[in-house]
């Protein structure tokens, strides 16, 4: 048996919290609580680090967290709170490709936002990214082995939800 670790990188909404330009009185307050990036997560388990999401705040969060090594993402749907911040992860393709799961309409969706990425001609410094469709069932993360589980985000399907064999973490969206 392996142990588990996961660190909530962010846990605000949408627009993270405080909300840009909000006269409430969380996004007034000084209170630490009330200053949230946008979601996300990292799970330290087999040997494994994998990131769950990385929204536009994925830099700074992974900076505050000393994060010196990502061996995969999963993308849990193609909201911008949750893909802005790909581009960021270039740093973690240096000696080889990121494999970055998730459904194909995700997978999809960042080969149209982020183009270059993807297109015949490279140029140096573009992130180098594995996508690999996420279809029913489990698939394998150096010998950790995931099961996404789906559910509904208000009407879009998403994966929420990271099952290994001996254990399991619900992502709350």
């Amino acid at each position: 048996m392996y142990s588990m670790k996961v660190t909530f990188l962010g846990t605000g909404t949408s627009m993270g919290v405080p909300e840009i330009g909000c006269p409430c009185r969380v996004c007034r307050s000084t209170h630490p609580y009330d200053k949230r990036s946008r979601s996300a997560a990292l799970i330290e388990a087999g040997g494994n680090m994998i990131l769950i999401d990385a929204g536009p705040d994925i830099r700074q969060q992974l900076l505050r967290e000393n994060t010196e090594r990502i061996d995969a993402v999963l993308l849990t749907h193609e909201h911008y709170d949750h893909i802005g911040g790909i581009d960021d992860l270039r740093p973690f393709t240096r000696q080889k490709p990121l494999p970055v799961f998730g459904m194909r309409r995700v997978l999809d969706t960042l080969r149209r936002n982020i183009a270059y990425v993807f297109s015949d001609e490279k140029y140096p410094g573009i992130p180098d990214l594995s996508l690999r469709e996420v279809e029913n069932g489990s698939f394998d993360i150096n010998g950790l082995e995931i099961t996404p589980v789906e559910v509904l985000h208000y009407k879009l399907s998403i994966l929420t939800s990271v099952r290994s064999k001996r254990q399991s973490l619900v992502l709350d969206s």
